[in-house]
């Protein structure tokens, strides 16, 4: 299968993207799926770093990676993999962007096929709620994502969970027209992985599916093996300290606001450390959605 195409007598209320590599294809079955459903399946093209003829806008894919700000702000490299995924995602957030559609879904190769009336219902819901000037991406997966206690809306098999800060999850999900045009023109150049630009997460709405819509498949990653965090762990109070002190700002200015920094650095100095700090990640929901979502409580923290 190869660019858009279209199953059944009637248009699809919504576009179905599914990335993934051209020589390890593995998204035959949940596109077959989602076609013999009636839905409009559009393949992306991975981006491939392996092949040296492969250009991303005309250049070489590891040109859209700023290194040094990947060291600074997921303290660490990218792999070839992870370059290859952040840019396929921003190709198919760009289509729907240009193509001017109000909501779209976004799925990676190796996800389980969703149930399409489970999907249907939840961009419908998007439709009605929603507003359109509103930035908002809807993960049909979420791995451990920090949502506040109350549900936003109950959907059929699926409810749905508004969350504390940006998750680290792009396996699967629904955006609209708003936050596809926000995306595209904040991801490049690159300082992290596909999982959300910290330039503009801050920025947008992030809702989760619980039990998650689709899950990832037990099929060989093409990401490659993460190197470890190159700031060592006896840094970390020295890390908050330049948090509460704004030091590191003038490290961040050149790639995010200052308002970007300081969402990406309490997120990750504060709520998410109290988080791995010995709490319990109990969710509120049936524990069919592994990892559970994590409730949290205003000004208190995390809630069990």
């Amino acid at each position: 299968m190869t660019g858009e195409q279209q199953a059944g007598p009637t248009a699809a209320p919504f576009t179905v993207r599914v990335l993934g590599l051209r020589r390890s294809w593995r998204g035959a079955e949940v596109c077959a799926h989602l076609q013999r459903a009636g839905l409009r399946v559009s393949r992306v093209e991975g981006v491939d770093l392996l092949d040296p003829a492969v250009r991303f806008d005309g250049r070489p894919p590891a040109d859209w990676v700023d290194v040094r700000g990947c060291r600074l702000v997921v303290r660490r490299t990218l792999t070839d993999g992870e370059v290859g995924c952040a840019l396929a995602h921003l190709r198919a957030q760009r289509e729907a962007a240009v193509r001017g559609e109000d909501w779209s879904v976004v799925l990676e190769d190796d996800v389980t096929p969703p149930q399409v009336e489970d999907l249907t219902t939840l961009v419908g819901w998007c439709r009605t709620r929603v507003p359109d000037d509103e930035p908002t991406v809807v993960l049909l997966y979420a791995r451990g994502a920090i949502v506040v206690p109350e549900p936003v809306a109950a959907l059929g098999h699926a409810t749905v969970w508004a969350t504390v800060v940006p998750p680290d999850c792009a396996l699967g999900y629904v955006l609209n027209r708003a936050a596809a045009e926000l995306l595209v023109g904040a991801t490049l150049p690159l300082i992290g992985p596909s999982d959300w630009p910290p330039r503009v997460a801050g920025r947008m709405r992030f809702l989760v599916a619980d039990p998650p819509l689709v899950r990832p498949r037990e099929v060989a990653s093409t990401i490659g093996d993460r190197p470890g965090d190159s700031w060592p762990r006896w840094s970390r109070p020295l890390r908050r300290l330049l948090l509460v002190t704004g030091l590191l700002w003038p490290w961040y200015r050149r790639r995010m606001s200052f308002t970007a920094y300081r969402t990406l650095e309490w997120d990750r100095t504060v709520v998410r450390r109290r988080l791995g700090s010995g709490w319990s990640a109990t969710s509120t929901r049936p524990t069919t959605s592994p990892p559970p979502l994590v409730p949290w409580r205003r000004g208190g923290g995390h809630r069990s």
